[in-house]
């Protein structure tokens, strides 16, 4: 018996690569990370985050743009670039070599590896330790109207923590578990009793079984004090 054959059209995608490694990042809620490329000419400012606490008062999150990954496309031919193999793999992964042959990505955040094989992620000037650890059963797939199409395996997760060294990502943290720690502090906590009927009718059941232990009690103790009036 033969498979019946499918005609499908997958379309092409380039942000995940076919070779190479592929790893699973976590960021902390301190990082973020810019989708779109930066232009100056579209960029626009992020605006404070406003919400209601448990209060109903209104209260204002400033977004912090020190913590932000971002990245761009600048001309090559304008400043001297020189393309290292890491860089060339990053162009062709990302699958804009053929479309903007003579740009190159410019990005503030760099991976350095030190001399005793750790890692770190510093974006500007802050900088963050990278925790690696083994992945398994994860891949990444490209999903389509009716198909998913497998990418890569997906064989290690990074962990991204805010290092000792990072003096205002440390200050950073702190402040939001004091403002969540303020919050829990101010939780007015209220009780209410309410009729519950199993527990009721256990109630009276409990009352029902101590009168009847009682009352057997007292019919023993007479019943024993009894005196007949029959001489032997």
């Amino acid at each position: 018996m033969e498979n019946p054959k499918i005609n499908k059209k997958v379309p092409r995608d380039a942000t995940v690569g076919l070779d190479g490694d592929c790893f699973e990042m976590k960021m902390p809620n301190i990082v973020k990370i810019q989708s779109k490329p930066f232009d100056p000419a579209t960029y626009e400012p992020e605006k404070s985050i406003k919400y209601k606490n448990q209060h109903g008062q209104e209260k204002e999150k400033n977004f912090n743009l020190l913590n932000v990954i971002r990245w761009r496309y600048t001309d090559q031919t304008s400043e001297p670039f020189v393309e290292t193999p890491s860089v060339v793999e990053m162009r062709e992964s990302m699958g804009y070599k053929s479309r903007y042959p003579s740009k190159q990505i410019e990005t503030n955040t760099k991976v350095v590896e030190w001399s005793d094989g750790t890692f770190s992620l510093i974006v500007g000037d802050e900088t963050f330790d990278l925790n690696f650890s083994k992945s398994s059963n994860c891949h990444v797939y490209l999903k389509t109207d009716d198909l998913l199409v497998h990418k890569n395996q997906v064989e290690r997760k990074c962990l991204v923590k805010p290092s000792k060294m990072s003096k205002r990502a440390m200050k950073s943290i702190l402040k939001n578990v004091n403002e969540k720690a303020k919050q829990m502090h101010s939780v007015e906590k209220t009780f209410s009793m309410v009729d519950d009927p199993k527990f009721k009718k256990g109630r009276l059941m409990e009352k029902k079984e101590e009168k009847e232990k009682t009352t057997r009690k007292r019919s023993r103790r007479d019943y024993l004090n009894y005196d007949l009036g029959f001489d032997d």
